[in-house]
């Protein structure tokens, strides 16, 4: 009770003390609380994608199956006949259900829109364990094509009620129509808010089971082994592990692929999370760089307010010697002065929280170009406050404990005396917080210098096509079950529309756009060539593309020529390959008239175009080739136009609706928009580097500046005497620059150090620049020796103007 009395003591003091200084107080408090906010921040975002579990019960016996096979590589996706082998007689899971994404035409209220589905198993919701917000979950009789039945999400409800009725709990949607693919499907259930199924990221709008297969998706063929379109949950029965699981489920798949040429050597069992499987992995890595960027403007914003600590601590140097005279106790005295680097700490920690839930609601504004409803739980949670709560901890001991044990290391007799001065170590120390954060400036200014330079590179990098002028948007006549012969009609009447559109200069069609959100990859052989070792054929990526597609996107044809209409369905099969595949295969450059067979199917090769860029900007050269879409039909495509943004974008709407009202678009944007989508990491990083930066080399000035300003009064006699002997203002401004420069040289040696080691680390997210790029090394150097004279100046300059008999009374 008496330690309980003495800290309630402490902190009311320490109350009183910070009250009489409020500028100090207010100025320590908002540094800490960008320090601090920046951290809780994008920790908030970790947790989000990383640690947040989905809306289930028990969670964490939730797992997603793949496959594992001899070359080490997995796949998440499984045949619906190997998924009920993998179901029936199985002991170590109590539920397992198949599921595939699928994208929907969804139309209500008139208007169709693309939109995710999920197909799934009857017992899909079984595995989760969740209760419906209203209606019920599939029936066993449900899986059946005469059924057309569904369960649609929380926020698709909330777009189907009337807003204004905010006490429907779903029931009013019950038993409703919506039409999929323009066929009706009754809902009979709505889940819950916050359930997204499989993975959190990103919400479907609604289930529907397999049944509903030849009405939705009438080319899989679900019985078909070698069609792998499946995922595959499960939840771990009781007692059951995962290493237990996982080996029950290697030896089933040994079974289930006795005979076949490609087998599974095992089977991996993933947790559950918000981000799926493949995607874990590099997010990780770039929050990890995230976490390091803004850990070092938390370093910096603490090294600031220890070196205040202990500035006020030569302010209150006579006070602190007057209670260890009437014998007050050190520790008693460290443990005041903690508490009151604690009561900063603690300010600073819930004003950051304040901004970090401020921040994170921001994130949430970011539209991303996906006909995708995202659900992240951004936002201060627990999780977020039990980390907030452990660094301002972990900081306010460290960075209070050390100011307040070099405050209490007094010579009493000194300080007693007026004027006495015992502050040596407290500026050694001093020196040394400055030097700290100097270090941290120049990494963080280092790393913001490579993203923005990666950056650079990537806009101005030739893609290997001009997507200056080019719009884009996409359709799927598949969704309204357009047939083969209607499909290629549809797009023929299309593109003869848009080309006679004025202000369209070009026209074309693409199955997969480069550097888009998807890639598709084919194998092929080549007459008299061996596929590579351990490979039954070469592989490169495959495109389905029109006769405009090169003219549209301004893509060189190298040798022959670009597909024509003459490249029909009953013509001679034909391909356009890329340089780096003709160079790989017919280095001689004869590559025109030549053969290769992909699908089954010999095709003559007609041109060769220019190498670009297809799935990233930082890829090496790719092999690829391209199939007429006469000869290769597919209903999903892109439309690509070149003219005038306003024009193409009004044409774009207005064709596509007049050859049918209710096929849904998606996208209708610049086509710089998807690079710039592809490039969000990057522009990500680079924000937060430059902006916390920028706030290190703040700090850094006024760290520089209070040391130096600290100096100079210090050294006031010293310099009066000097001047006295004949010293100038030129030797005295020398004298003083020289002690800012010399903590800034020292700084940059060890920032350049640190950060010669870290950025090895960001080299996957930067491209065409070096992780040691000499240009940024050397000009952030620059920049703070700069920042460092900058800082230095004013206290410089007032060190020229003493007066020398006030300087020798000084003391």
């Amino acid at each position: 009770m008496d330690l309980f009395q003495d800290m309630l003591r402490d902190v009311r003091c320490g109350l009183r003390t910070l009250a009489k200084k409020p500028t100090f107080t207010v100025v320590a408090v908002a540094v800490l609380a960008l320090g601090i906010g920046a951290n809780t921040t994008i920790f908030s975002l970790a947790n989000a994608l990383l640690l947040e579990q989905i809306l289930a019960d028990e969670p964490d016996r939730l797992v997603t199956i793949h496959g594992v096979y001899e070359d080490g590589s997995s796949d998440h996706a499984f045949s619906y006949p190997d998924y009920q082998a993998f179901r029936d007689d199985n002991p170590v899971f109590s539920e397992m259900v198949a599921w595939t994404n699928m994208p929907v035409s969804l139309s209500f209220d008139g208007e169709a829109r693309f939109s995710l589905s999920q197909m799934v198993g009857a017992r899909f919701f079984d595995v989760f364990g969740v209760e419906p917000e209203a209606g019920r979950y599939f029936l066993p009789e449900d899986d059946s094509e005469s059924r057309s039945v569904a369960v649609i999400s929380y926020p698709l409800w909330r777009k189907l009620v009337d807003p204004t009725k905010s006490d429907d709990a779903g029931g009013s949607v019950v038993g409703s129509t919506i039409t999929v693919n323009t066929f009706p499907f009754t809902v009979i259930g709505v889940a819950p808010e916050g359930f997204s199924g499989s993975f959190g990221g990103a919400v479907p709008d609604l289930w529907v089971p397999f049944g509903s297969q030849p009405l939705l998706s009438p080319d899989s063929e679900l019985q078909n082994r070698e069609y792998v379109s499946f995922e595959m949950t499960g939840r771990l029965a009781p007692g059951v592990d995962h290493e237990e699981a996982a080996a029950f489920m290697a030896t089933r798949a040994r079974q289930i692929d006795a005979g076949r040429e490609t087998v599974r050597t095992g089977v991996e069992l993933a947790p559950i999370g918000i981000l799926p499987v493949a995607a874990r992995a590099p997010a990780t890595g770039f929050m990890a760089v995230l976490l390091t960027l803004v850990g070092l403007i938390l370093a910096i914003t603490s090294v600031n307010v220890a070196g205040m600590l202990l500035a006020r601590a030569v302010e209150r140097r006579r006070e602190i010697a007057v209670r260890l005279a009437i014998g007050a106790g050190r520790a008693r005295l460290v443990r005041q002065l903690v508490t009151e680097s604690f009561l900063l700490f603690a300010a600073g920690g819930v004003l950051g929280t304040a901004l970090a839930h401020w921040a994170s609601q921001l994130f949430l504004l970011i539209k991303l170009p996906i006909p995708v409803t995202l659900d992240l739980a951004l936002g201060v949670d627990t999780q977020v406050l039990i980390f907030t709560l452990a660094v301002t901890l972990a900081v306010g001991l460290f960075f209070g404990l050390l100011p307040a044990l070099q405050a209490t290391r007094v010579d009493l007799v000194s300080s007693l005396k007026e004027g006495g001065n015992d502050q040596g170590g407290r500026l050694g120390w001093r020196r040394a917080f400055v030097i700290a954060q100097v270090a941290g400036a120049l990494v963080l200014l280092i790393a913001a210098g490579l993203f923005l330079r990666a950056l650079q590179k990537a806009v101005t990098l030739d893609p290997g096509f001009n997507t200056n002028g080019v719009r884009s948007a996409s359709v799927d006549l598949s969704l309204h079950n357009y047939s083969e012969s209607a499909g290629q009609t549809f797009y023929a009447d299309l593109m003869t529309r848009l080309r006679q559109r004025p202000g369209v200069d070009a026209a074309g069609l693409v199955r997969i756009i480069p550097l888009g959100q998807s890639s598709s990859s084919s194998s092929f052989e080549v007459p008299g060539a061996e596929p590579p070792p351990d490979d039954r054929a070469w592989i490169a990526d495959a495109n389905v593309v029109d006769p405009g597609y090169f003219e549209t996107l301004q893509i060189p044809m190298v040798a022959g020529r670009a597909f024509t209409n003459a490249d029909s369905a009953d013509g001679n099969a034909a391909v356009i390959v890329n340089q780096a595949l003709a160079d790989r295969f017919w280095p001689e450059g004869d590559a025109v008239g030549r053969t290769m067979t992909t699908s089954g199917k010999e095709r003559r090769v007609v041109g060769v175009a220019a190498n670009g860029k297809y799935r990233t900007l930082g890829e090496d050269q790719r092999l690829a080739f391209y199939l007429p879409l006469a000869q290769r039909y597919s209903g999903d495509m892109t439309i690509i136009v070149r003219g005038e943004d306003n024009t193409t974008a009004i044409a774009l709407r207005e064709e596509i609706a007049a050859l049918d009202a209710h096929l849904p678009t998606m996208g209708n944007q610049p086509y710089s928009e998807t690079i710039g989508f592809s490039l969000l990491p990057q522009r990500l990083a680079s924000i937060i580097a430059a902006l916390f930066g920028g706030l290190g080399l703040v700090l850094v000035t006024l760290g520089i500046y209070g040391v130096v300003a600290f100096m100079v009064s210090q050294r006031t006699r010293e310099i009066g005497v000097r001047v006295a002997l004949g010293a100038d203002r030129t030797d005295i401004l020398r004298l003083v620059l020289g002690q800012g420069l010399g903590m800034a040289i020292i700084g940059s040696v060890v920032g350049l150090a640190v950060a010669f080691g870290l950025t090895r680390l960001l080299s996957s997210l930067l491209y065409g620049v070096s992780a040691t790029d000499t240009l940024v090394f050397a000009g952030t150097t620059l920049l703070v020796m700069g920042v460092a004279v900058l800082g230095s100046l004013v206290p410089a300059w007032r060190a020229t103007r003493i007066e020398v008999l006030r300087a020798l009374r000084y003391e």
